[in-house]
């Protein structure tokens, strides 16, 4: 019987509190349906790096633990491409544990997807779940079970968490591509260059509902009416773009980007991309989901993306942009894993500033295009 019981969380964006912990209270009532008199402990999120999580997990192996499960990071990630996440829970029970059952679960790319591991040391059994819910649900769910058959099998233990994992990861992907080709029904993207009143270029460009692309683009080259250069502060740069494109957006327009050249700036600025209908803010890095389906990130300086897909493709997504900021990727590098990724996306430059010519590149299944300022209109 499992009377005591440690949940480990690990991930960076958990301990940042980008994403928040679903999987550790559904863990924790799963362990005290085994058990109500159970003590279950929840640990602080823990940052993706291996020492930690290994420190951590060698803290609480005793002989009044019963019972470790760590959370997260059960995939391959650094170890196939730089541009997705850390990985290191399984690293770290392999390092701990000599006598273990490990099951390995692999993407039609040949990439780890999961790597489940269940073993003891010194009578505490270590086992480890993945991060998205519905995967560390069922994977605890099948621990229950296998667990309440035979605590001592540990074979069956990995095996059958394992096979439930595995049912999910298909599960998940047949509903993903399922939402993801509805949302690619429902919506096309637009783009459109325009001259303002007081001859300062305007890229603009969107998600708009199928048969209404050429409506978008005509509705936003009203901006050549509007004058937005009169200042050259940052802040009201941006604003000003986005008190333009509010004004005129119809309510069917779900996402909306677009980019102002304006002689003069010093430092980065003119792009915005968000929802028209709501109040404009600066960008500030996250992740939020704006529709189903429908992801969007936004970044000081820029560049800012929306797309169709799944939070996982927004943190791979985000760490990339990152990177960018410091040169360690090009704007084609992000906009090659976008096009992994989906077919339907916009991603916008800031088109003011120093040595920056900007642009918006925008995706949907008639194809790709893109618009910079160094095109004449």
């Amino acid at each position: 019987m499992i009377n005591k019981a440690i949940i480990i969380p690990t991930g960076d964006e958990l301990k940042s509190g980008v994403i928040l912990d679903t999987d550790s209270p559904m863990i924790m009532q799963v362990l005290l349906n085994m058990n109500s008199n159970c003590t279950v402990i929840k640990n602080e999120p823990i940052l993706d790096k291996e020492d930690l999580i290994t420190d951590c997990i060698k803290g609480y192996i005793n002989d009044e633990t019963d019972l470790i499960v760590l959370i997260g990071g059960s995939g391959g990630g650094h170890r196939y491409s730089s541009s997705l996440g850390k990985d290191y829970t399984h690293s770290s029970i392999d390092l701990i544990l000599n006598n273990k059952f490990a099951t390995e679960l692999y993407g039609k790319n040949g990439h780890l997807w999961s790597k489940l591991i269940c073993g003891v040391s010194n009578n505490t059994l270590l086992i480890n779940v993945p991060g998205p819910y519905q995967e560390a649900k069922a994977a605890i769910e099948a621990f229950k079970v296998a667990y309440e058959e035979d605590k001592s099998d540990l074979g069956s233990i990995n095996k059958k968490m394992a096979e439930a994992v595995k049912s999910q990861y298909f599960k998940y992907k047949i509903n993903i591509i399922m939402e993801n080709k509805m949302q690619d029904k429902i919506y096309e993207s637009f783009l459109t260059k325009i001259l303002t009143k007081d001859k300062n270029k305007v890229i603009v460009g969107g998600f708009c509902p199928k048969g209404k692309k050429h409506e978008a683009c005509l509705i936003y080259k009203e901006l050549n009416d509007f004058n937005l250069g009169k200042s050259k502060d940052e802040y009201l740069i941006d604003y000003s773009l986005a008190e333009a494109i509010k004004k005129l957006s119809p309510k069917w327009i779900p996402i909306i980007g677009a980019a102002i050249s304006i002689d003069g700036v010093k430092n980065r600025t003119g792009g915005i991309i968000g929802r028209p209908i709501e109040q404009y803010e600066s960008a500030d890095e996250e992740i939020e989901e704006i529709s189903k389906g429908i992801y969007l990130l936004s970044f000081p300086g820029g560049p800012g993306v929306a797309y169709i897909g799944t939070i996982n493709d927004g943190l791979q997504l985000k760490h990339m942009i990152l990177e960018y900021k410091s040169e360690k990727y090009t704007i084609d590098e992000i906009i090659n894993k976008l096009n992994e990724i989906t077919d339907l996306y916009i991603l916008v430059e800031d088109g003011s500033g120093f040595m920056n010519c900007g642009g918006i590149y925008i995706s949907d299944d008639s194809g790709k295009y893109h618009e910079t300022f160094n095109d004449k209109i």
